[in-house]
């Protein structure tokens, strides 16, 4: 298991009491389509996402992010096991649900995907999904998911109409079915499918049953026929039944298809940037949680497969040094890159305190929010001492006002400090006349920390807050060099080394 040091643990918690996500009671919604292919009322089971009718999110950037699953089975199944992979792993999906038949007939999967499996795929695929499509909002990525006889038919969709899914999940699929025909359909056709990226996950059972169910068949003409754009893998489980493999098998399908998604919302590393000496390179701890393929650069660049991989938690960077971090996807839409500054630069210079100066906390300003642009001529409507006691929003109205703190803080070693923040309300952190924390309007934890070399003694700090909720503290941390050498435990920093200047 991964372990972070301090400094990066808790700038992830901070990030992730914004990133939660909930599991959703999602009703399912009926709907028909008549069918002219297959000459009947096909009914319909849909499960949207938890956020799919929110006014918080514009319907264009819903749909943006939203893909569909196409499922032969229980659409609460699909919908469960979608919803708790939406956390990190998976963006949010449609579960349409597409193996009832007309009121009062059975279950239709056996027959759809057997004898009459062309018709239903030109049925899926030319009146479905322009219908799906049409009235519930998508990104047009679709993944069919099949259990059993569902397994042998999502293949055969492969085969026959490689165009219309971005992934085709296989749990236990009936290969053997008809005398093994699939795997010599599949001998034949794999080989001229479109190079284009598509994604194939077969489970099956470990034992004599990967044998009879036809896997092992089908593995081998994979193994030999499968072009480069086709990203497929086949797994065998050990302690699962027939029917007890839909769970797993859709579980691990979503994440092989979404294989570094968790990246393009958590990339992060700290110290995000930072000033550095000259022959004292510095540590950078990067998340590295095997969740995405990472790469790496030092000089500006950005990286490609080619680069350095990033098989470790830490980096050391030297002075004059861009490093630059991207995770590679399945998915490319889903790549992510983050870079930070290491500037060269000598030791921070100390000042000296007013000997008014008092050890306990910051003075604080509260300045209107519409005085933002020009906070040197506007007037502070309330000052004071920010100390323990200081509750940092608690105003009739805090979303009006943006909160100035000024003083000094005591560096009690010589050294590499590391200074973070938390999330909210986009701070602004100065050291002396140097901006080291610039979060703008973005959450993202990343920008939240900065690595400055300090000697013992005092410096003047800054710090600007605009206040977006009720905030109880002022989620100002450090991490203190031991010694000479850059600290790694990021603590609040202590009241009795903040001063405030008298005013």
């Amino acid at each position: 298991m991964t372990k972070y040091p301090a400094v990066l643990c808790l700038l992830l918690l901070i990030r992730c009491q914004h990133a939660s996500a909930q599991l959703y009671n999602r009703p399912v919604i009926r709907d028909s389509i008549y069918s002219a292919i297959l000459k009947e009322e096909r009914y319909l089971d849909l499960v949207v996402p938890g956020s799919y009718a929110s006014a918080e999110v514009p319907q264009a950037t819903q749909a943006a992010r939203t893909g569909v699953i196409y499922t032969m089975g229980e659409p609460y199944i699909a919908s469960n096991i979608e919803s708790y992979l939406e956390i990190q792993f998976i963006p949010p999906h449609i579960i349409v649900s597409i193996g009832g038949g007309p009121k009062g007939k059975r279950n239709l999967q056996n027959g759809d995907a057997t004898g009459g499996r062309d018709a239903f795929l030109a049925f899926i695929t030319t009146e479905l999904m322009p219908y799906i499509n049409q009235k519930y909002r998508n990104n047009g990525k679709n993944i069919l998911f099949g259990h059993s006889i569902g397994g042998l038919f999502a293949m055969y969709a492969l085969l026959k109409s490689p165009q219309s899914f971005t992934g085709y999940i296989l749990a236990d699929p009936s290969f053997w079915w008809n005398h093994n025909e699939l795997q010599t359909m599949a001998r034949e056709k794999l080989a001229a499918l479109p190079d284009t990226a598509k994604f194939l996950f077969i489970a099956g059972r470990n034992g004599e049953p990967f044998k009879t169910m036809g896997d092992t068949g089908m593995d081998s003409v994979l193994r030999e026929q499968a072009r480069p754009g086709l990203h497929w893998k086949s797994v065998a489980y050990t302690d699962e039944t027939h029917n007890s493999m839909i769970l797993r098998t859709l579980y691990d399908g979503l994440k092989f298809i979404y294989w570094g998604y968790y990246a393009s919302n958590n990339l992060v590393f700290h110290p995000a940037r930072g000033f550095v000496l000259k022959d004292k390179p510095v540590i950078v701890n990067c998340q590295n949680d095997n969740f995405s393929d990472m790469y790496y650069t030092t000089d500006g660049q950005t990286p490609t497969t080619a680069s350095a991989v990033l098989d470790a938690d830490t980096i050391l960077v030297t002075a004059g040094s861009k490093l630059t971090l991207k995770a590679i996807c399945n998915q490319p839409e889903y790549d992510a890159t983050l870079s930070g500054d290491f500037r060269q630069s000598g030791v921070f210079p100390t000042v000296t305190p007013p000997k008014s100066a008092r050890p306990g906390g910051l003075h604080y300003d509260y300045y209107l929010l519409k005085d933002t642009a020009n906070l040197v001529r506007a007037k502070p409507v309330f000052s004071g001492l920010a100390d323990s006691a200081f509750m940092l929003g608690k105003l009739d109205d805090p979303e009006k006002y943006i909160c100035v703190l000024s003083g000094f803080i005591r560096a009690p070693n010589t050294g590499y400090y590391i200074f973070a923040t938390g999330n909210w309300g986009a701070p602004k952190v100065y050291l002396g006349k140097q901006l080291i924390i610039d979060r703008g309007d973005t959450d993202h934890a990343n920008i939240g920390s900065c690595i400055v070399p300090l000697s013992q003694g005092f410096y003047s700090i800054r710090a600007e807050r605009i206040l977006r909720q009720a905030q109880p503290k002022m989620d100002l941390y450090y991490a203190v060099p031991v010694g000479p050498t850059q600290g790694k435990k990021l603590v609040p920093v202590p009241w009795q080394d903040l001063f405030s200047p008298s005013k």
